[in-house]
């Protein structure tokens, strides 16, 4: 007598592994919108994990059926979201001389924001940034307020061992911020470098989502980039890798860069070293030059003004140059550009690009595309919405409650 094995029942009742919708939410937060097959393809879960998976995600509130695909020979095929009003994050930016946060709902929409000025170097008092989530907080609806899941913020500077933040456009120094924002709100603080918040953004909502080996480059106050290789954001032994703004570029120079050093290519190529050699070619006071905004210079420039098209092309080509580097390093596909050169970017494109043509290895150099981040200054703020939700994912007891798992 043949034995012959039994299958074991499926019970379509059991709790639903929680790495399931970990990784179920992390795809339909990335394809937003999404198939059953889609998700099953980006998390690598077979297709009844994911039915199993999505339907508790639907019992709970967190997803919701947005339509139908055509499908040749079969059934229509379902397509998914998560629904926006399922919770919300607070994302903050604390970068360059605008200080702003905002609520956002579960696919980084923003429901309500607040910024404020600040001036340079100047100290600015915590007090003036819980004023500012009080204000989200206080206009927000009920139901915004309670389902809110954590806050989300990306920072300049240094952040040490203690979670104390020093960032000079702040005048801080050993803030510690995530333990000041956790005692007053009594809500999950998550803290990020500013161009790893970036490269979070540009992943989920930019034009990096299908790139594995890349580059965003940010220039504004300062100069940073963040590398992404084979899909993975390098941050480096002390999460601080990405520091291109204090690479020597004129080792003659004797301007002497916020960091100390001299001939910084941020002392050449950051929107205060332009504004400052603008002035010096010009013999501008200071009064008259500060009425005067990177912009003005490019749109000189365009127009063929002899001062404004030196200053440009200068740090365009010690940009290009530093980026040669790191094109020989790393092998990039695509070079993302954000900050405030995006409106120059007819300028200063064509000078980097000329820059990394004669530096790096023509093989790499002819293999690296460009594009400019069409994310605009909010993109600090959508990666730190972006930070909130996927540290949400990676803890248990949050993903429980993002889920309204008892």
């Amino acid at each position: 007598m043949v034995s012959v094995p039994v299958k074991p029942k499926v019970n379509k009742h059991a709790p639903v592994s929680r790495r399931w919708l970990r990784d179920i939410l992390a795809a339909l937060y990335r394809i937003r919108p999404a198939t059953r097959a889609d998700v099953a393809s980006h998390a690598k879960l077979n297709n009844a994990s994911v039915s199993r998976g999505l339907q508790q995600l639907d019992g709970a509130g967190i997803i919701r059926k947005v339509g139908k695909l055509d499908s040749r020979g079969g059934r229509p095929r379902e397509v998914i979201s998560l629904e926006p009003s399922a919770c919300t994050f607070i994302a903050m930016d604390l970068e360059g001389v605008t200080v702003r946060c905002t609520l956002t709902d579960l696919l980084g929409n923003f429901r309500l924001r607040w910024e404020e000025q600040v001036s340079l170097g100047q100290a600015l008092p915590v007090e003036r940034v819980f004023a500012g989530i009080d204000v989200l907080l206080r206009d927000a609806t009920p139901a915004q307020r309670e389902r809110v899941q954590a806050i989300g913020v990306s920072f300049p500077g240094l952040l040490d061992e203690q979670g104390c933040l020093t960032a000079v456009n702040l005048g801080w120094h050993d803030v510690p911020l995530e333990r000041l924002l956790t005692e007053r709100y009594r809500l999950p603080v998550f803290l990020e470098r500013d161009e790893a918040t970036c490269i979070r953004a540009e992943r989920s909502h930019g034009l990096a989502k299908q790139a594995r080996d890349w580059m965003y480059l940010i220039v504004s106050n300062g100069i940073g980039v963040g590398f992404v290789v084979d899909g993975r954001h390098v941050s480096g032994h002390t999460k601080m890798s990405g520091e291109l703004g204090h690479v020597t570029v004129d080792p003659h120079s004797t301007i002497q860069c916020q960091c100390g050093k001299y001939g910084c290519l941020e002392t050449i190529a950051s929107t205060p070293a332009i504004l400052r050699q603008y002035g010096e070619l010009t013999g501008s006071t200071a009064s008259s030059l500060a009425c005067i905004r990177l912009a003005e210079i490019f749109e000189r420039a365009r127009r063929g003004e002899v001062s404004a098209l030196a200053v440009v092309k200068r740090a365009a080509e010690a940009l290009g140059f530093t980026l040669s580097y790191a094109v020989n390093l790393l092998n990039p596909e695509l070079i993302l550009l954000g900050g405030d050169i995006v409106c120059g970017q007819d300028l200063i494109l064509p000078w980097i690009r000329s820059e990394i043509a004669r530096h790096a290895l023509p093989q790499l150099a002819s293999a690296v595309s460009f594009a400019v981040s069409d994310l605009g200054p909010d993109i600090r703020l959508r990666g730190a919405a972006s930070l909130a939700f996927h540290r949400c994912l990676r803890d248990p007891s949050l993903l429980a409650r993002l889920c309204r798992i008892a």
